[in-house]
């Protein structure tokens, strides 16, 4: 049965594993759904949910930026400069 600091340090490698996604191709903006696929399949197993969660601590600090699609509401994200710099320094 998982215990409370185990869904703390889940929560915290989720956010990790998506920021460094994001800092790594922060060319481009990318739906949470793209991001979970492309983290799964290099090995983790976080749900859509908890990558939502993760982007949105992420917004709160700064460093991810979201952009909504103009032709829908699908938000898009992308590591912004304070996102990539926290990245790199923290591999």
């Amino acid at each position: 049965m998982p215990t409370d600091d185990d869904a703390q340090k889940r929560r915290e490698d989720c956010r990790r594993e998506v920021l460094r996604f994001l800092a790594l191709r922060q060319q481009l903006f990318h739906e949470a759904e793209a991001i979970r696929r492309r983290l799964n399949r290099d090995g983790a197993d976080f749900t859509l949910d908890e990558v939502n969660a993760a982007l949105a601590f992420l917004v709160s600090l700064e460093n991810v930026k979201v952009n909504p699609d103009p032709l829908g509401a699908t938000p898009h994200y992308q590591a912004t400069a304070q996102g990539v710099l926290f990245n790199e320094r923290n591999p």
